[in-house]
């Protein structure tokens, strides 16, 4: 069952059991110490005690009776004793109080034709205001739990949502269809690919088959390994041939002869291949980390590629 705070519905835990001695008081009734943190509004209010502390039943009207929260509450013990010294220790709340019971106390309260209870009641709600107002640390300790549980459910719902989203764009994806979202990650990195390449075979520890080649070697095989996980994410099996004809049809390509590309994209295959396992001198991973068709479709960004747009690589 949620609580009302400050005007607002939250669920707050059970706390853990507090007793007499784990709460000190001063003054009006202000706690100065509190070694067990609980998340009770109710705790230690005098008019809360009085409605619902120290009974295990309670009968409105006509309705009946049931347990009050304070039956189960394992703050109880601390509670009460808050509740009685703030009531006891002023003695114009201490004489209301005891005109209030003259009238009939808890139960005079739910009749309707016994008005001078409910008179008398208001009366012991002034006295306590004027008390008051009674310091604790309780209600920080509320705002605190509120704020963090604010932040729990707002990243509940953004995970919940990105994942809805990473579905609809895999459902589209089976059918060719990529968001810009999706497009945007997926050239963002081809471009990281491409740059890591064109970098690092000009080391002096670049392998032959990374330093040896065309030009346009880093640049054709970042294409074919886009080609890849597009063919991927629309569940067909990539090969020289289709891979082939999708750089043809996208203009990833100034060659229009599948047959001549076919060759050359098969030897991309395995470039790929060995980019994804070799690991420079001085690196702490693959040259190009290995990335699930999958994993474009989610809602992250790829570290250090929007510097490598701005620098002019897009």
């Amino acid at each position: 069952m949620p609580w009302r705070h400050m005007g607002k519905q939250v669920r707050l835990p059970m706390p853990q059991p507090i007793l007499r001695k784990h709460v000190h008081l001063s003054g009006p009734g202000h706690i100065t110490q509190l070694r067990v943190r609980v998340l009770r509004p109710c705790f230690g209010s005098p008019t809360a005690f009085l409605r619902h502390g120290g009974v295990r039943l309670i009968a409105r009207r006509e309705k009946p009776p049931f347990k009050s929260r304070c039956t189960y509450c394992h703050a109880r013990e601390g509670c009460e004793k808050v509740a009685v010294y703030r009531l006891y220790n002023n003695s114009e709340v201490r004489a209301l109080l005891g005109e209030w019971h003259l009238a009939g106390g808890r139960e005079a309260l739910e009749r309707h034709d016994n008005n001078h209870a409910q008179r008398k009641w208001r009366d012991l709600i002034a006295a306590l205001n004027r008390a008051g107002p009674f310091l604790s640390p309780v209600d920080g300790w509320i705002d605190e739990h509120i704020v963090a549980e604010d932040a729990r459910i707002r990243e509940e719902d953004r995970v919940r949502q990105a994942e809805a989203r990473a579905r609809l764009r895999a459902e589209k994806a089976t059918r060719g269809e990529l968001d810009e979202i999706a497009l945007d990650r997926l050239k963002r990195e081809r471009i990281f690919r491409q740059v890591q390449f064109d970098v690092t075979k000009k080391e002096a520890s670049a392998p032959a088959w990374l330093s040896k080649g065309p030009t346009d070697t880093g640049a054709f095989t970042a294409k074919v390994w886009e080609a890849l996980k597009r063919l991927e994410l629309q569940g067909i099996v990539p090969n020289p041939s289709n891979i082939a004809g999708f750089l043809i049809n996208h203009d990833l390509t100034d060659r229009g002869n599948q047959n001549a590309l076919r060759d050359r994209t098969r030897r991309a295959f395995d470039r790929i291949e060995h980019l994804e396992h070799y690991t420079p001198p001085g690196r702490l991973g693959p040259l190009w980390p290995p990335l699930k068709a999958a994993q474009l479709l989610e809602d992250e960004d790829v570290p250090g590629l929007k510097d490598l747009v701005a620098a002019g690589f897009a």
